[in-house]
């Protein structure tokens, strides 16, 4: 592999792939912290809030960024997370006032976590993901068990208790994916589904004080989820809570994905030091009481500033800390405080004893007091505690303005480094400011809403409490320059496929297929085969560890584990041209031809055996067509008509019938979007492009490529904004990367050849890359 030196410094993807960066303050960070445990939310508010931006980043157990999560948040908005675990979501609708983040990824169990959006517009919720590795087996459920989970608490499951996805009973292993969140650990709020707020049995909205939460997954061998049979309840037990206000009988609530908060059902009762209920279902079950004034919430809010040398200090995460005779038993996660230093806990917790904090670990190191302070409110009291001074060195501040090309101020993100540490600044109109450690050189990057980055700015060590304004800082695209070359050698090289987070990239050849790191161009994995036709496409699973290949003449589907060096063959699905991986690598749909004049189906593959799940029947679609979408918000097929030229069809997997189609101009040759619906087609002469809304039928962009050859060497790769294909520029190919918003392109050229056998793009828009027969080219695009 030859390394393109990059006009940034090394770390600067490392930093500035954050598109998503820090918070955009606000004068108040609404909290509700409570008892045992609690979350940020703002039940009162149950407006409807249009939101610019939604960001933040998603980390494992261990603090490390988890790639590949995909993050949906408001009405249906997702993306996926980057190589750094970070996440952007534009133009969302969220209800009752709050932001509330899903993250789901194969391996871990779901995240969810909801925040208040901030009054700029633009809101930051960061999630925490843990694995759901399987902690039990239960041998035989005919017979049941009983599961004992190592943090505390247990589960037994009565004889004959499981089913399969479907509501079929399930005879075989289970296994069991069970873990508790004790509210004295630290790490309780990071994996804390959503926030406090709930619905009671009788749909009241509420607030909640947790004393634990078990979450509990069952799977088969094979890795399918399994259910609980509803007529046979599983027991669980919880630790009894360390908490003194703890009743003897507590509700239970379970989070409910749909509604967004949890949902009470059921109750534990103490016995034995255990509290103990029974469930007919399993998500995570969380044992809370309520207060004393019944359901509803506490009215007591709690005020401070924090300053240094009597100067606010933006950006400072605050910790409650329930402290009595019990001990701690309750930690939050940290709020920050606003550009003037303040902040607002509402409904604080009142009748006990608590501590306010300001923790050097939750901090990076740069605030810290030494001692914390003790806090104790009524019901219904407003106390404002003043100012909170840092033992801490007084930080400095930096301010400016990042500005366009055309040197005008434009939106976007400012970070801060100083060593490992970070901060962030979201800026609507292009200035900033924002305070940074003294003492230590500083280095700044910028980055527009599109992922137009800055060059690296250096600024000399600043005093303590030094205010210091810079020049404007340029975004102007320069960091899209920065590739790496992987030589492959003369291996003709026939497709490439990159991962949907773009971390990894497979090479097929006519003799087999390697993977590869996308940021460094290692080898990962490589696989070999024999007799196999030719390959027009491979799809990555969302977890990058499994590769399907795809024939469309004769070769059939072809399902890989690439998780290791070397990779191993799943399955191969003959007689079928063109398929699809579901995002979890379990299922293939592959349209089956048949030959003789008869209209091929669809089928629905079982990834792990090769079994037909389901059959589905298209209509007006001969064996000739191999190329088709998945649209995963509808669960749909979207396929040309091949017998009614300029017809798109719409095709129910669920109810396998059409539920709709739209005429098309040109060919009806098509590729599709699976990601948000849309269809790009092109027309005969490979040089107009237009994409339609599939749920409409309404033209949503056009673009005009100026080559004769078009999409001679690959086809063209639509993602949600772009449009990437291969076009001839002075007699040499290159990759065109189009906006599909207004038909405007720049040209991506791969050197040294005038031959581009494919190219590939990440779902994230993040990484693209193209082929040669020697070489292939990588962009790191943000």
């Amino acid at each position: 592999m030859k390394n393109i030196q990059s006009p940034l410094r090394a770390n600067r993807l490392g930093n500035m792939l954050l598109l998503i960066i820090f918070v955009a303050l606000s004068g108040y960070s609404t909290l509700y912290l409570t008892g045992c445990a609690s979350g940020p939310s703002d039940p009162s508010s149950t407006s409807t809030i249009q939101i610019t931006t939604v960001y933040g980043r998603v980390v494992d157990e261990t603090g490390n960024a988890v790639m590949g999560a995909s993050v949906t948040c408001g009405t249906g908005a997702t993306a996926m997370t980057d190589a750094n675990g970070f996440y952007i979501i534009k133009n969302t609708t969220i209800t009752s006032g709050r932001a509330l983040a899903l993250a789901k990824k194969v391996g871990y169990f779901t995240a969810a976590k909801a925040e208040l959006p901030y009054t700029t517009g633009s809101s930051r919720v960061d999630l925490t993901m843990m694995s759901n590795a399987a902690t039990a087996t239960v041998a035989s459920a005919t017979l049941g068990g009983t599961v004992t989970i190592a943090a505390g608490g247990s589960i037994v499951f009565a004889p004959g208790s499981f089913t399969d996805a479907s509501g079929n009973p399930y005879t075989g292993a289970v296994r069991v994916a069970a873990r508790y969140l004790d509210p004295k650990t630290k790490t309780f709020f990071d994996y804390f589904s959503g926030d406090d707020m709930a619905q009671t049995t009788d749909g009241k909205t509420t607030s909640l004080i947790s004393c634990g939460v078990l979450r509990v997954e069952l799977k088969d061998p094979s890795g399918n989820a399994l259910k609980l049979d509803a007529t046979k309840p599983a027991t669980l037990s919880f630790p009894k809570a360390i908490d003194p206000n703890a009743p003897a009988v507590m509700p239970l609530w379970y989070f409910d994905e749909t509604l967004g908060m949890w949902k009470e059902e059921g109750f534990a009762s103490l016995s034995g030091g255990m509290y103990t209920g029974t469930v007919k279902h399993f998500s995570d079950w969380n044992l809370d009481y309520k207060d004393s004034t019944g359901y509803g919430f506490s009215s007591a809010n709690v005020s401070l500033r924090v300053v240094c040398n009597g100067v606010p200090v933006a950006g400072v995460a605050v910790s409650i800390v329930g402290d009595d005779a019990a001990g701690k038993y309750f930690v939050h996660a940290g709020a920050k405080t606003g550009p003037d230093g303040r902040i607002h806990f509402l409904r604080y917790p009142y009748n006990r004893k608590t501590q306010i904090n300001i923790d050097a670990a939750k901090n990076g190191g740069t605030f810290y007091i030494n001692a914390p302070i003790d806090v104790q409110v009524a019901d219904g009291e407003n106390k404002d505690i003043g100012d909170i001074s840092l033992n801490s060195p007084c930080p400095a501040s930096v301010s400016g303005t990042i500005v366009g090309c055309d040197d005008k101020a434009t939106e976007g993100l400012v970070t801060i480094t100083v060593g490992v540490n970070n901060s962030y600044v979201y800026t609507k109109d292009g200035k900033y400011a924002v305070q940074a450690a003294s003492g230590s050189d500083l280095t700044i990057n910028a980055m527009d809403v599109n992922g137009n980055l800055s060059n690296t700015l250096t600024v000399p060590a600043l005093t303590s409490g030094e205010a210091r304004n810079l020049d404007p800082i340029k975004v102007c695209g320069s960091a899209t320059s920065t590739f790496i070359d992987i030589t492959v050698g003369a291996k003709e090289s026939q497709a490439i496929a990159l991962s949907p987070d773009g971390s990894k990239l497979a090479l097929y050849t006519i003799s087999g297929f390697n993977v590869y790191d996308a940021k460094t161009g290692a080898m990962l994995s490589t696989g070999t085969f024999t007799g196999q036709n030719y390959v027009n496409s491979m799809q990555f699973s969302t977890d990058n560890n499994k590769l399907l290949l795809s024939s469309s003449y004769g070769g059939g589907a072809m399902l890989y584990d690439v998780s290791t060096t070397t990779a191993s063959s799943i399955i191969k699905v003959a007689g079928v041209s063109g398929s699809v991986l579901s995002d979890d690598g379990a299922k293939i749909i592959a349209l089956l031809a048949h030959g003789s004049g008869v209209d091929p189906d669809l089928n629905i593959y079982d990834a792990t055996n090769g079994n037909v799940m389901q059959t589905l029947h298209p209509s007006n679609i001969n064996d000739s067509v191999y190329s088709f979408g998945y649209d995963r918000d509808e669960n749909a097929i979207i396929y040309a008509d091949t017998k009614n030229a300029g017809i798109d069809r719409v095709w129910s997997i669920a109810s396998n019938s059409e539920i709709r189609n739209f005429t098309v101009a040109g060919s009806p040759y098509s590729f599709f979007s699976s990601e948000d619906g849309l269809t790009v087609v092109a027309t005969n002469d490979y040089k107009l492009y237009s994409c339609y809304a599939t749920k409409t039928g309404v033209i949503s962009g056009k673009a005009t490529i100026g080559g004769t050859n078009g999409t001679r060497y690959g086809n063209p790769i639509l993602t949600k904004n772009n449009i990437y294909v291969v076009d001839q520029v002075s007699g040499a190919n290159v990759v065109r990367v189009i906006k599909i918003a207004d038909g405007s392109s720049m040209v991506k050229l791969l050197s040294g050849t005038n031959y581009v056998a494919g190219i590939a793009a990440s779902r994230n828009e993040h990484v693209l890359a193209a082929s040669s027969n020697s070489t292939i080219r990588i962009w790191q695009l943000q």
